[in-house]
């Protein structure tokens, strides 16, 4: 029997001329293509669980301002607990404004999970 396209089997032309393969978890996905993956924008725990729940959850960006309006009194605590929820990368954002100080900042950030990614300023400093 002829499949569409004659390929292997599990594998189909895509409607862009790419290949669609199922992945160990049994998703279509697109071969050859950058998956999307969701981020939130927030430090609200509430929020972060119920994305986690959906199970479409990438990572999670976040700064202390975020922090801050989220009620988080330890910054440490909240992004050890934003970390143990997120599969992925969480960023936080220095809010250091010279280059010592944002390297110190970042470091204090990175030491609290593997997952964390610190997010620098486009600046001089920052670079």
């Amino acid at each position: 029997m002829a499949r569409g396209g004659g390929g292997r089997r599990g594998s189909s032309p895509g409607p862009r001329g790419g290949r669609w393969r199922r992945s160990a978890e049994g998703r279509t996905m697109r071969s050859g293509r950058c998956a999307v993956k969701i981020y939130v924008d927030t430090a609200d725990i509430g929020e972060i669980e119920e994305a986690a729940r959906w199970g479409v959850l990438g990572g999670c960006t976040t700064n202390p301002t975020l922090l801050a309006k989220a009620g988080h009194a330890d910054p440490e605590a909240a992004l050890r607990k934003i970390c143990a929820i997120v599969p992925g990368p969480v960023s936080m954002e220095v809010i250091a404004t010279d280059t010592a100080g944002m390297v110190e900042e970042g470091r204090t950030y990175a030491s609290w999970a593997p997952n964390i990614v610190v997010k620098c300023p486009c600046t001089p400093e920052g670079l």
